[in-house]
């Protein structure tokens, strides 16, 4: 019997059981399938290629004879096989720094979970670290998470028990292929699907932003719901756990707003403060305009109390201090010109 991952996920189940059950006595399986079955009477193990470490082959190979009864392991290979492992492995060397992203995304994991055990595959783990200390690389990263893993345990900062074998059930709900089609095909009940799948950790879209730990938003008085809610969900806004947060820089000024014909409003920023606790910082220094344009503008503006920045006057930025009020050109002589005709 052949397992592979396109074999449906009810008739992986049934293979699994028989072949445990011993109504099955041969099974062809990937590494992961066979990695779950805990089955005391395994006779033989073949090795369809080499391992990609020793300790990969010993976790194999230990499918075997945990009855304490005489086992084979045969492993097949060629030449080629043995040239291929070992430019993998020169990809797999290890830095500090990501044996300490690993940890650090357990960690993550355990207080999510609020428990010190920690059940999770290594590609789970990966997505905890949000630091993105540990280098990708998609041919070797299960290999090296495992031998970062096995470095933690040496130095005693983690104990690794058996593997476990996780099932989720679910339910579709549409018949047929076609009818999902059709419910994809509207954009905006896929965007809110994501966002919500998002909010219950179900995925993360601050994935896509590999290897950042911010996000920056210029111009946030010109968002609208949509563009709200789609923010909110990256960086995280309603999760619980601060780790699993995005740090959300915005920019903008609610004194101005020329998108409110297409639904943005200003009391997106203005309520930025509350909604991620943030702590402002106020750009006051015009880097472009006279003293004299500038002086104007916080006249005419001055009444507006209800702004954001009411307390905090514009002013000239630092380097044209000395400049005249009225700009360089104030300070050159005046021509008059006559033209006669």
């Amino acid at each position: 019997m052949t397992e592979s991952a396109f074999v449906p996920p009810e008739e992986k189940k049934t293979i699994q059981r028989t072949f445990i059950d011993g109504e099955l006595r041969v099974i062809v399986a990937t590494n992961a399938f066979g990695m779950g079955i805990d089955k005391p009477d395994v006779r033989l193990v073949v090795h369809a290629d080499i391992p990609s470490s020793l300790e990969n082959y010993l976790q194999k190979a230990g499918r075997a004879g945990r009855d304490q009864q005489q086992a084979h392991c045969v492993l097949l290979f060629t030449k080629d096989d043995v040239e291929r492992q070992f430019g993998m492995s020169a990809r797999s060397r290890l830095t500090q720094r990501e044996i300490h992203g690993v940890l650090r995304a357990l960690r993550r994991l355990s207080r999510r979970n609020r428990n010190d055990e920690v059940v999770a595959s290594t590609g789970e783990i990966l997505i905890n670290d949000q630091e993105y200390d540990f280098r990708r690389d998609s041919a070797t990263d299960d290999t090296r998470a495992r031998t970062a893993i096995t470095w933690l345990e040496e130095s005693n900062l983690l104990t690794r028990e058996e593997n476990r074998v996780q099932i989720f059930p679910s339910s579709l709900r549409v018949n047929s292929v076609e009818e999902a089609k059709e419910k994809a095909a509207d954009r905006k009940l896929v965007d809110r699907s994501l966002l919500w799948l998002h909010e219950q950790e179900v995925i993360r879209l601050n994935r896509g932003l590999t290897g950042f730990r911010w996000i920056l938003v210029d111009e946030y008085q010109d968002v609208g719901r949509e563009e709200y809610e789609l923010i909110s969900a990256l960086a995280g806004r309603t999760q619980a756990d601060a780790d699993a947060k995005l740090t959300l820089f915005a920019v903008g000024d609610d004194d101005q707003n020329i998108y409110a014909f297409k639904g943005s409003s200003v009391q997106f920023i203005r309520r930025f403060e509350d909604d991620y606790q943030a702590r402002p910082a106020y750009l006051v220094d015009n880097y472009r305009s006279t003293r004299h344009i500038i002086d104007a503008a916080n006249s005419v503006i001055g009444p507006a109390r209800n702004r954001m920045k009411a307390d905090h006057e514009i002013r000239i930025d630092k380097g044209r201090l000395r400049d005249p009020a009225g700009g360089l050109w104030a300070a050159t002589p005046s021509h008059c010109c006559v033209v006669a005709g």
